[in-house]
């Protein structure tokens, strides 16, 4: 498990209803924490969508690399999600990114949904 150096990033543009865009977020990111922490060694990740204020939608990845386990991977996200409201916080879209996983959400589909089967949407 790797957590040293990596990045963190945000869009510039300020989500619409800040609070209420937060809690969606971290709603939808503890779900993709579940999700790909629990998945087999081939799959360390999880992709989602949910209905954010104002009739948009919020997009959300998180992965972890295959050499975790299921608990580091779980571990390592639950960092992650701590570094959002650090670097990402009222914001529309953000990445935080280490050797070992990497988390990211948007306001804007940056994944291709059909190329993934469990992508579902976050209810």
């Amino acid at each position: 498990m790797e957590t040293s150096s990596g990045y963190n990033s945000s869009d510039s543009s300020d989500a619409l209803e800040k609070d209420e865009f937060k809690n969606v977020l971290m709603q939808m990111m503890s779900y993709l924490r579940e999700r790909a922490a629990s998945r087999d060694s081939l799959r360390k990740f999880a992709m989602a969508n949910a209905s954010g204020p104002g009739n948009q939608t919020i997009y959300g990845l998180a992965q972890c690399t295959l050499d975790l386990s299921n608990k580091d991977c779980d571990i390592c996200l639950s960092g992650a999600f701590s570094d959002i409201s650090k670097c990402c916080d009222g914001k529309r879209g953000g990445r935080v990114v280490r050797p070992s996983w990497y988390i990211r959400f948007g306001a804007y589909s940056f994944f291709e949904a059909s190329a993934y089967n469990n992508a579902q949407p976050f209810v």
